[in-house]
């Protein structure tokens, strides 16, 4: 298993989890010369992240190593159906 997985992505950039870690960052794009590059964020916030790269265009990447939790939250929301439209 790699140490790096992809959850979501878009054009503002990707939220990943470290397995060695166990933590969720939402990495920015390298075109934003941004000086912080990674935001440490919990799972709430991870959850919130995706979603708001789905509504944005991007993409959500459910079961995946080491996202159940994650997978969990996101299939709980009332009308999650959105992710399949």
């Amino acid at each position: 298993m790699a140490d790096r997985t992809v959850h979501a992505s878009s054009e503002s950039g990707e939220l990943v989890r470290y397995e060695r870690a166990g933590k969720w960052y939402m990495e920015l794009p390298d075109d934003l010369n941004d000086p912080e590059p990674r935001i440490l964020c919990n799972l709430a916030d991870a959850v919130a992240v995706a979603i708001a790269m789905w509504y944005e265009g991007g993409d959500i990447f459910l079961d995946q190593p080491g996202g159940k939790r994650f997978d969990a939250k996101i299939r709980k929301m009332d009308d999650w159906e959105w992710l399949y439209a």
